[in-house]
Order: C-alpha cells, then structure tokens, then sequence
C-alpha cells in the first residue's frame, strides 16, 4: 500500500511523482485539464495484472494481479499539486487505493511509480464502461501509441475472480406459460 506519508518531507511538493495510467487518464486533454503540470515519461507496460471495468453504474477502469497478464499505459511525471488533484478526482482512498508499482519501459528497464487501483469494496461487480468514458481510453491509446484491442476485450470480458456481472432479473412465467 502507499503512504503519501513518505512525500510530506521539507520540499516534497518540489519532487516529482511518477504515476502509471492505463485508463481514462491516458487521454492527453484530459490530463491537461486535470493536471497542467503533469508530462508524460513514456508509455510503459505493467506485467502480472490485468484490466477491467467495475463499480455501481457505468464501469471504471481498474487492475488486479493475474499472472501471464499485463496492462499498458503512458507513465506520467506529476507535481505535488497534481498528485493532490488526481487523489481527489480518484477517490483516493476510498474509492481507488494508491499503490506503487514496477512497470517496464520498451527498453525492459524497471520504473517505480504509483498506481490507483480500485478497492475491493467498489470492485464486486463487472460493468462494461459508457461509450464516452471508452471513447475517452480509446482515445489516450491512441495518442500514445498503445494497442486499443486489449482495452476492447477488457469492455467485454468475462467477470474476474470474486466479480460477480450484474444481471437483470428474469421475468416470471406465469403458470402454463413456456419459454
């Protein structure tokens, strides 16, 4: 688990924070909006977990560890302020935790950086995302240069170990009625 704890030193907000992205926060107007002085590093790949969408209503992006599985996305630099912007639109910690993480940029070298991952009380449920907020991904992927396929598969994937897909209830028969 992180502890921004650890970044509360003298001069903190001076540092620089890298932060792995594999959703909506992929998008590079989005970004902008959301964090004026965040750049982007390079795009990265994170092995060992995979993508899905979850939470009550339209799906959110978010991982969970799955061996032989990997996640790509666009490795960000962040200040202080824009550490603190992306906490508050994350609903960190409640709705998304903030983890750090080991991905791999295209030379195979290893990068420390933090991660939201979606906590396990919002995560139950299998929901495909609305059309604008995969259209938003869709988009980020593409101006990174990343594969939308994995990001498509994701939308319709089964639901991941613990996940249940919400259903609609079935109609009732009436007595005699065949299906």
């Amino acid at each position: 688990m992180w502890h921004p704890e650890e970044r509360r030193k003298k001069g903190a907000d001076r540092l620089k924070q890298l932060y792995f992205a594999y959703g909506s926060n992929m998008d590079l107007d989005q970004m902008a909006y959301r964090c004026p002085k965040a750049e982007v590093v390079e795009t990265v790949r994170l092995e060992g977990y995979r993508l899905t969408f979850a939470a009550a209503g339209s799906g959110l992006a978010t991982i969970f560890p799955e061996e032989g599985s990997h996640v790509d996305g666009v490795l960000w630099s962040l200040t202080g302020d824009c550490e603190k912007s992306l906490d508050l639109y994350e609903g960190y910690p409640d709705f998304y935790d903030k983890q750090e993480i080991t991905v791999k940029n295209k030379g195979g070298r290893e990068i420390k950086a933090i991660v939201y991952i979606m906590t396990k009380d919002y995560m139950q449920n299998f929901n495909p995302p609305g059309r604008s907020y995969l259209t938003g991904i869709l988009k980020g992927c593409r101006q990174n240069q990343i594969p939308t396929e994995p990001i498509l598969k994701a939308a319709r994937k089964p639901p991941v170990p613990g996940q249940t897909q919400k259903s609609q209830p079935k109609k009732q028969r009436k007595a005699g009625q065949e299906r």
